[in-house]
């Protein structure tokens, strides 16, 4: 079936605004909240090569430094998680790494959105709940939906800056924390720490002091957002060529 151009790229364009919007960005960096496809594991040493050394996380103080050192020198993270801000609700199931590819899901409120990242190219695959949200026809979904898009090198460089390492660990609020206790979050052992803004990041107690879950501060949305796999998100990978078709191609 031939789809009219300007609705494909209308589409991808929306798709792609949901990902680059400044409130999923904002969502991302100050909450989120527990995946139900993904179960954060326990976050690992750094192994070597991947990440310069960092004090490990006995107590000791300087939560802030020694929290954004930890996050500054890891080579890659799991992040999932729903936040509420703003009245916009944004979830998150993504593995991101330091050297610019990524992939994952991301639900900007609209509906689901599937992304990858190579580094050279990008590729989108939206669900029918989202090209519902956008009002477009079903017979829209016939042809997209369960196919990722490969969009332009244009394109790619909006997914990348909305979605990368840097932009998703980068500007994480990080106040001046004070220890408050212990707890077992997805089955680790962490360390509470309590933010001067109201905030609570709950970070490894033992090894290097990776963040496991983060909740923002009061009035300043709801949700958590979990981190796993620090260092050790596999390689991420371009889809299946049976999976992607290329803008061309829906409207030709």
């Amino acid at each position: 079936m031939r789809i009219p151009s300007f609705i494909v790229a209308g589409t991808v364009a929306v798709a792609l605004a949901g990902c680059g919007s400044p409130a999923s960005h904002n969502a991302a960096n100050q909450s989120g909240a527990t995946s139900p496809a993904t179960t954060p594991a326990a976050s690992p040493a750094a192994p070597a090569g991947t990440a310069s050394p960092v004090s490990p996380a006995a107590s000791g103080g300087n939560w802030d430094k020694r929290v954004r050192a930890a996050m500054t020198a890891a080579a890659s993270v799991h992040i999932s998680g729903t936040a509420d801000t703003k009245g916009q609700s944004v979830s998150l199931n993504l593995s991101v790494t330091r050297a610019g590819p990524y992939a994952g899901e991301v639900n900007p409120g609209k509906g689901a959105l599937y992304v990858v990242y190579t580094g050279r190219k990008a590729f989108v695959k939206v669900s029918s709940a989202f090209l519902r949200s956008a009002g477009l026809p079903s017979s829209v979904c016939t042809v997209m939906c369960g196919k990722y898009v490969e969009v332009p090198v244009t394109e790619g460089k909006l997914l990348d800056g909305g979605l990368s390492f840097f932009k998703l660990t980068g500007q994480l609020s990080i106040p001046a924390y004070r220890e408050t206790g212990t707890a077992v979050v997805h089955g680790e052992r962490v360390i509470v720490l309590h933010g001067s803004d109201g905030s609570q990041l709950d970070v490894a107690a033992s090894g290097v002091p990776y963040p496991v879950a983060a909740f923002p501060a009061a009035g300043q949305g709801s949700g958590e957002i979990n981190f796993s796999e620090w260092n050790a998100v596999p390689p991420i990978t371009a889809p299946p060529s049976s999976e992607v078709v290329s803008l061309g191609q829906l409207t030709a």
